[in-house]
């Protein structure tokens, strides 16, 4: 029974941690979701920029399994990227029908301001803290984020299931 023990563990320090965040945000209802608003970009799109931003270009597919959405609905959230300015669209050097999505200048810039409101709102409600109780957090903090960049496979997790998008690249590999 060790396991089940460590997973109602990980179960509750999950509950704390987002207890934690709730705390945090409630303190500082938005100035990112003011920018977001301003840019006219939905959470998704905010998500697609973000992993854009990361881990580089992606296919239209690669954007539809990383959000769970089905392709239509990727390509359609990515059109409105490119008519924003926030991504650039260009074809698959390997395979003409598949479109490559990279984040543009307006959208780094995007990602910037955001990630700079983040760090202020959590500074505001972090400064409520002791600097003892600051120094901890960011003691352990630094060694969570350690593990958990070493556990990171660089992506995203392998998926039990194949997302449409999958299916259909395996099918036009198997009629080649």
């Amino acid at each position: 029974m060790p396991l089940a023990k460590d997973k109602r563990a990980a179960v509750e320090l999950s509950e704390t941690l987002r207890e934690t965040l709730a705390l945090i945000h409630q303190r500082s209802v938005g100035d990112t979701l003011v920018i977001m608003n301003d840019a006219g970009i939905t959470m998704a799109q905010m998500v697609t920029l973000f992993a854009l931003g990361k881990f580089g270009e992606h296919s239209v597919c690669d954007i539809a399994d990383r959000l769970h959405l089905s392709a239509a609905a990727a390509s359609h959230l990515v059109e409105r990227l490119v008519v924003a300015g926030l991504v650039e669209r260009v074809e698959d050097a390997g395979d003409r029908r598949q479109k490559r999505v990279s984040i543009s200048k307006s959208g780094e810039q995007l990602i910037s301001r955001l990630n700079r409101s983040r760090v202020l709102e959590f500074t505001v409600a972090l400064a409520k803290l002791s600097p003892a109780l600051r120094g901890v957090l960011r003691e352990v903090l630094e060694k969570v984020n350690f593990e958990l960049r070493g556990s990171e496979p660089g992506r995203q997790p392998v998926r039990v299931h194949k997302s449409a998008c999958l299916r259909a690249r395996a099918k036009r590999k198997a009629t080649r």
